[in-house]
């Protein structure tokens, strides 16, 4: 039975340089210089390359998958735009990060979720997949962290947590996945009855007033205000992530009560 790995990468933020172009090019002849994807497909060899290091270097988002079950996730963030800590939570216990991991270079954050099902001989094609999902990133800037619960609520299917660990902070809109999040579950194939589960202890995802908005941003001073339009006028990435957060600190906004977080015994059990 012949193999077959599929990569594929995408520029996001902004499209790669000429020169950029001609580097990744130059990892293989299969790839076509283009400035916002790349895409590799093998049936008898490798990548020449390193996955993670060609995302760090190069793009925002890769997708690899396998037919022999592998298949892996990849997200780089500026640092800077995103909240290490929040994120970290969702890594917990130290075994998660087997298979979904967070880790620092540079200015640059990298987040992979993968898994590998040796018994998936499934001859699945990749193209497709990455963009479906592609809107998961700008997601997880935000704040939204259902896509890291769901790769969470995977290791449970595929490993064997301690029965007294507790679930990560169980994030709103559960109940109402996106068409990127349907995406992520059907590619990592997540079992549709822990999602069920989990969903009980969410709750509806709330739009941010324009109320508050207004009030918020009248709380910066004019001066702070016209550094955030010039930026804009830039058209720097992710500004609008952190000027949320700026209001927030100025106008914090009240926290809806987490519920009780549940272990993952009480999880499985009710999935029974």
């Amino acid at each position: 039975m012949s193999t077959h790995q599929y990569y594929e990468f995408q520029a996001i933020d902004q499209p790669l340089t000429q020169e950029e172009q001609q580097a990744v090019a130059r990892l293989s002849s299969r790839v076509d210089p283009h400035p916002r994807q790349a895409v590799f497909v093998y049936h008898w060899s490798n990548f020449p390359g390193n996955p993670r290091e060609t995302l760090l270097k190069y793009y925002d988002a890769m997708l690899y998958l396998a037919n022999w079950g592998s298949r892996q996730l990849m997200f780089r963030f500026p640092q800077s735009a995103l909240d290490l800590e929040a994120v970290m939570a969702y890594s917990q216990p130290l075994i998660v990060q087997d298979y979904l991991s967070l880790s620092t270079e540079d200015e640059y954050a990298i987040l992979s979720v993968e898994f590998h099902d040796e018994e998936g001989q499934d001859w699945v094609e990749g193209s497709g997949w990455l963009p479906a999902m592609l809107t998961l990133r700008d997601d997880i800037l935000r704040g939204d962290y259902r896509a890291l619960y769901l790769a969470w609520l995977k290791v449970l299917e595929v490993d064997d947590l301690l029965g007294s660990v507790l679930e990560p902070p169980v994030p709103s809109g559960l109940r109402q996945l996106s068409s990127a999040l349907r995406s992520f579950v059907e590619f990592f194939e997540i079992d549709e009855r822990l999602i069920q589960v989990a969903a009980e202890a969410s709750g509806s995802r709330k739009v941010t007033p324009d109320g508050w908005l207004r009030r918020a941003l009248s709380q910066l001073s004019g001066e702070e205000r016209d550094a955030f339009l010039v930026r804009l006028a830039q058209g720097e990435p992710h500004l609008s992530v952190e000027l949320h957060r700026r209001l927030r600190e100025v106008a914090p906004l009240s926290e809806p009560e987490q519920p009780s977080r549940r272990t993952v015994a009480q999880l499985l059990r009710e999935a029974e």
